[in-house]
């Protein structure tokens, strides 16, 4: 006689299931964040073979994984792990780059970025302003002024539509270099696209302007600030 499962047994093992799945996440999280900030591809790769099944491969898990690594600014565990999960054909979309890139802005890891870039456009996944953005604050955290101005200036050759976040991006990274007159440029660029500069654009831009010892401009800018507000 065939054995009937109560309706309440499987529910109880669906949820069993599930807490495994969330138990492995979490064992994986814990383990690349015990790794050192230089952990090896190698490395990253078998703690995640070693939780995430291959034979089954759970795509909102790998992205749960990827968004904690981010939050804890794991910059390298992220940019390995995003790769690993591509090659195992995890169903890796913009989102699961996303949260590497992430990783790589609130860490200053422009070299990841860059290279992450580089990878979402070879797979074919959509590299829109979200990933430019992020891209461009790597660079800018990581004193590497040159390589932001240039990702926003080849948004147009990749038909990028940037929005206010990435001219806020570019307009902090200008306040790294002291490019006052640049800023200038940004805010007419901003105007010529219909982008309302927000508070965080203002206080980028004033903050170029100091940095240039323009104080008269940055006096200027202030006054317009205050009429928007």
């Amino acid at each position: 006689m065939d054995m009937i499962v109560p309706p309440t047994a499987a529910l109880s093992n669906k949820a069993a299931l599930r807490g495994s799945r969330s138990g492995d996440e979490d064992r994986a999280f814990h383990e690349l964040t015990g790794l050192r900030r230089d952990a090896t591809p190698n490395q990253v790769a078998d703690v995640l073979a070693h939780h995430f099944d291959v034979s089954c491969p759970n795509s909102s898990a790998a992205l749960r994984l990827l968004t904690r690594l981010r939050d804890e600014r794991h910059a390298k565990a992220a940019t390995l792990a995003v790769r690993w999960f591509q090659r195992q054909a995890f169903g890796v979309n913009q989102f699961h780059y996303f949260a590497a890139l992430g990783a790589c802005a609130k860490g200053g890891d422009w070299h990841s970025a860059l290279t992450l870039l580089g990878e979402m456009a070879h797979a074919g996944i959509e590299t829109s302003a979200c990933a430019y953005n992020a891209a461009m604050s790597s660079c800018d955290r990581g004193g590497e002024w040159e390589q932001a101005l240039a990702l926003f200036g080849a948004l147009d050759d990749r038909q990028v539509a940037p929005d206010v976040v990435t001219y806020n991006a570019a307009i902090s990274t200008c306040r790294s270099k002291g490019g006052w007159m640049l800023v200038v440029d940004l805010l007419s660029d901003m105007e010529r696209r219909a982008l309302a500069p927000g508070p965080v654009t203002y206080l980028a831009a004033i903050g170029s302007c100091r940095a240039g010892g323009e104080w008269a401009a940055a006096l200027r800018l202030l006054d317009g600030m205050s009429e928007r507000s």
